[in-house]
């Protein structure tokens, strides 16, 4: 062996460095795109789950209230987490003439054509002498 040293490399070159970054960009840039994906999720099904409460909400508001629903179209509004919710209350008769048939959906923005939420139930109407005889739910 000569006098002179061999120089070992120590470290990466820039080529290494360069494609070392890039393949941490593109895995950052996935990761920070599923994530938002998933963010935009989670907002979406809190917001169906709030419009499924205010239709449950509307439907026993429905069923307790003192009058048989009537038939047609109903439109209000409601308040829950610190949103205003409106929802569209359609009352259809059924086959049979003691039933009432109630869809209910609930909207974030009144002018949206696609409901967040629609809910559907029934409603049966008491007449006087069975109220008095039953104490039961309706």
């Amino acid at each position: 062996m000569t006098g002179r040293q061999i120089n070992k490399q120590c470290g990466m070159t820039l080529l290494e460095v360069l494609i070392a970054l890039a393949i941490f960009a593109i895995t950052m840039t996935a990761l920070l795109s599923a994530l938002t994906g998933l963010t935009g999720q989670q907002t979406q099904l809190v917001q169906k789950t709030f419009a499924h409460y205010v239709a449950q909400n509307r439907l026993a508001e429905a069923r307790l209230a003192e009058q048989w629903p009537s038939e047609g179209v109903t439109r209000g509004s409601a308040e829950m987490a610190n949103q205003e919710w409106f929802w569209v209350q359609t009352v259809k008769p059924t086959s049979n003439d003691t039933l009432r048939r109630v869809e209910i959906e609930v909207r974030l923005d009144e002018s949206r054509d696609n409901a967040l939420v629609q809910l559907v139930g029934f409603i049966g109407e008491i007449k006087e002498a069975e109220a008095d005889n039953d104490p039961g739910p309706r």
